[in-house]
């Protein structure tokens, strides 16, 4: 009898639940099956986060820190568990509210007793320290990346001799966060500053009527809500007057008395790995996470399909693709080839569509014979993805690839976002669009900018007889737009409140944010 060779097929993996259902149910499922976390921990709340996910964050990192040196900013270190400073941070103990980082406090205010001693005079200016930090937070229902425990972040404190110099800088940390958005993750975001800063997440020390926020915004449709993606808050003479940070001249007049100087004009900003989770919630579909080429740890995969039990054809192929390889490594593209030989290309395939690689590229038997290979773009609809490509043409052809699929994304996900906006001029149209659940939009409306009149727009829209079918959304004032309508300048008319009696100076940005 003859011996029949059994042989064990490995299951396909996919994502089984769709993005349009339970959001967060998806969200879970799809970082799990793309090797991005571990949820063994997730009844405690914690996520272990998987190299796949590491280097994205790296890759982050790096362009952070590029800009950040050609800024002038200089790495440090500062203790997160301190000594209580007695002289000057009383109020710092103040401290445990909720959803707050627990650590924030006690480390700004090391930090700011030591510009105390390390400002003295103005040749000491400006003075931009960094630190990449892991930070803590006491939150109910985490969520990998959103709603963490445990935050990776980088957070700059900063000071400058002028209110100018101090301004400038608020613009250019904004314009330095979206760029990591726009240019790296595709993700588009508006900037503007918060009409308020809500005091319960801060202490008095950060507080003050000459402090305010700028904040960038991102748009998940898949929750369809906002989330803040990054802020710089500009504490203006707040701190230096509370700690007594002075710059003086004495190194013209040795005599000066250092109270006689300028009190600081300080800033303080904040990136987190939140920015991943906005990435993937966007990107993402119902067959797995899509990412970006720029951050992607392998933007091309190289798959040779074929039997290597066919020695003389797989070793054939396997050189072909190695010649691939090495053309496409000299161009600065990362690129993988996938030999696992017991292991189909349509497994491969769906493996690496699921991890969400840019590119995979199949070359068969066929296909070598033919000088091309079979491309598969991740960025578009199943139905469009394959493409034939001369094998003399890849090395030209692939970097052009890549960066339509950066394009694509951004463009799209700025699509879904433009068309969720609406500029509205009466309070009528104001809760048809953010209290109807099929109209549900950002809208941008005119606005007198004081801080009660937002916070009662807030409380007027949560009410039950306008609060028809937004669920649980937290509507608030979102930001306002450093970039205003053309019809800012001719005049705005009254604010959008129906209560307030007040002109408006502003178009303000109103939606539920995600908290």
């Amino acid at each position: 009898m003859a011996c029949r060779k059994t042989v064990i097929a490995t299951p396909l993996r996919q994502i089984d639940l769709p993005k349009d259902g339970d959001f967060w149910a998806w969200y879970r499922e799809t970082l799990e099956k793309a090797d991005m976390i571990d949820p063994s921990l997730a009844a405690e709340g914690h996520f272990v986060l998987r190299p796949a996910l590491c280097v994205i964050w790296e890759r982050v990192q790096a362009s952070l820190y590029k800009q950040l040196q050609l800024m002038g900013v200089q790495n440090c270190v500062f203790p997160i568990l301190t000594p209580k400073i007695t002289d000057t941070s009383d109020e710092y103990n103040e401290h445990h509210t909720r959803n707050l980082v627990a650590d924030q406090l006690t480390t700004s205010s090391i930090i700011y007793s030591h510009f105390t001693r390390w400002i003295q005079t103005r040749l000491d200016l400006p003075l931009r320290l960094n630190q990449w930090k892991l930070v803590t937070c006491d939150v109910s229902h985490p969520e990998p990346l959103f709603r963490s425990r445990e935050i990776l972040m980088q957070e700059a404190h900063t000071a400058h001799l002028t209110e100018l110099d101090a301004s400038g800088e608020q613009k250019q940390v904004l314009d330095m966060y979206a760029d990591l958005y726009e240019g790296l993750l595709a993700v588009p975001v508006v900037k503007g500053y918060r009409a308020y800063i809500n005091s319960s997440h801060t202490s008095s020390a950060l507080d003050g009527a000459d402090v305010h926020e700028s904040t960038m915004i991102a748009y998940v449709p898949a929750l369809d809500q906002c989330v803040d993606g990054g802020s710089c808050r500009a504490l203006g003479q707040s701190v230096s007057r509370k700690y007594r940070i002075i710059a003086s001249d004495r190194t013209v007049n040795p005599n000066e008395d250092a109270s006689s100087g300028v009190h600081v004009w300080q800033n303080s900003w904040c990136f987190s790995n939140r920015a991943l989770g906005i990435m993937l919630a966007i990107h993402g579909d119902d067959e797995g996470i899509v990412v970006p080429p720029r951050v992607a740890e392998n933007q091309v995969i190289l798959i040779p399909s074929g039997s290597p039990h066919r020695e003389q054809e797989w070793q054939t192929l396997l050189a072909e693709i190695q010649s691939i390889d090495t053309a496409l490594s000299a161009l600065d593209l990362r690129a993988h080839a996938d030999l696992n030989g017991s292991l189909t290309f349509g497994w491969k395939l769906r493996e690496w569509t699921i991890r969400g690689a840019p590119l995979c590229i199949m070359l068969g038997t066929k296909e070598l014979l033919g000088q091309y290979a079979r491309v598969y773009r991740r960025d578009l609809p199943k139905q469009m993805r394959r493409s034939d490509i001369p094998l003399a043409e890849l090395p030209a052809t692939i970097p052009r690839l890549l960066e339509e699929i950066q394009g694509n994304l951004l463009q799209t996900a700025r699509s879904i976002f433009s068309s969720r906006q609406r500029q509205v001029i009466n309070w009528h149209e104001l809760t048809h669009y953010l209290c109807d659940s099929k109209e549900m939009s950002m809208c941008l409306a005119p606005h007198c900018l004081t801080e009660g009149c937002a916070r009662q727009i807030e409380t007027l829209l949560a009410r039950p007889d306008h609060d028809r079918t937004t669920g649980n959304r937290n509507i608030t004032c979102l930001c306002i737009p450093w970039s205003q309508p053309v019809a800012t300048d001719t005049g705005l008319g009254k604010c959008i409140n129906s209560c307030c009696a007040s002109g408006a100076k502003k178009w303000a940005m109103f939606g539920p944010r995600f908290e």
